[in-house]
């Protein structure tokens, strides 16, 4: 439930970034040095080439897919969330390794610019949660 909350309604609607030097992305697109560039988490989660009817809020489409830092721990601790580029999302049941692609789900962003306010965020949703469920 907290995945998809996270997902359905992102904490951050807009994250802003300076970029620090000169960087191809999207084939031959240069974004120059300087520049802000935007990221919307909220239209990456609702973005229908991501996700599989992502207009709705479905708790159970995390029983069949993992976030791709589950998988690459699970397969290695070295492995990179460098690829960025790649959004595609698995979310079919019948794939028993399907995941979700790194940029695909980023209510903290990601990387090492994520928010520091993550992890206490966690903590935070899984109080309230367990003090609902206790009443």
């Amino acid at each position: 439930v907290i995945k998809e909350a996270r997902r359905y309604r992102p904490p951050a609607v807009t994250v802003m970034r300076k970029c620090e030097h000169d960087d191809k992305v999207l084939g031959d697109c240069v974004i120059p040095a300087g520049a802000i560039v935007y990221t919307s988490p909220w239209v990456v989660h609702h973005y229908a080439g991501n996700w599989t009817r992502p207009e709705e809020f479905d708790p159970s489409r995390w029983a069949t897919i993992g976030t791709h830092e589950e998988a690459s721990s699970s397969s290695s601790s070295s492995a990179s969330l460098s690829n960025t580029s790649n959004t595609t999302t698995s979310t079919s049941s019948s794939s028993s390794s399907s995941y979700v692609q790194p940029g695909a789900f980023i209510p903290f962003m990601m990387g090492s610019r994520n928010c520091i306010g993550n992890r206490f965020a966690m903590l935070e949703m899984k109080a309230v949660i367990a003090l609902l469920v206790r009443r």
